[in-house]
């Protein structure tokens, strides 16, 4: 397993927790976990983890994205954003993560035919659940010719927003 060196905050002698990404070792802080996510800190501040105080915590996301998800969370910046990051911020609930996301997806300027599947796909994530049906639903209300992609959306939207505005009966 290798380790990755990052430079998040005091040197990594300092570092109290490890991250494992696949093979990879993030050394890193609870503090700064915590502080960041609700969902972490449950886990780390747990009768489990406590009793065990040197086990490593698998993250569940690649590298990359455990590599920007501690950029986001030590920096407050990243250089380039990656919307892969969505499930990762649902997950483990972490505000500036998921408010960068919500502004990538304002800069999305039009919803087409070449997007359409890919914004789908992300429905399925609580917290861009109501922005992404308000792109996506006016797009299949002016296009009513694609109603397999409005099937799909359905099944997307399964206990969400877009319930309310058409019934899954309106598109078979």
């Amino acid at each position: 397993m290798s380790v990755v060196t990052c430079d998040y905050g005091p040197k990594t002698s300092f570092s109290d927790i490890i991250l494992v990404s696949e093979s990879k070792e993030f050394h890193v802080h609870k503090i700064i976990l915590c502080q960041n996510s609700p969902y972490l800190a449950s886990i780390i501040t747990g009768e489990e983890y406590t009793k065990f105080p040197n086990q490593k915590l698998d993250i569940g996301f690649t590298p990359s994205l455990t590599k920007l998800f501690l950029d986001i969370i030590y920096k407050s910046e990243i250089k380039e954003f990656n919307i892969d990051i969505i499930p990762m911020a649902d997950k483990y609930n972490v505000s500036s993560i998921k408010s960068m996301c919500l502004e990538f997806l304002d800069k999305i300027k039009e919803v087409n035919e070449k997007n359409i599947k890919f914004l789908i796909s992300y429905t399925k994530y609580g917290f861009v659940r109501d922005k992404l049906a308000g792109m996506i639903v006016p797009y299949l209300t002016d296009n009513p010719t694609i109603d397999k992609l409005r099937i799909v959306m359905a099944s997307h939207f399964e206990h969400s927003a877009i319930n309310n505005i058409y019934y899954v009966g309106d598109w078979v």
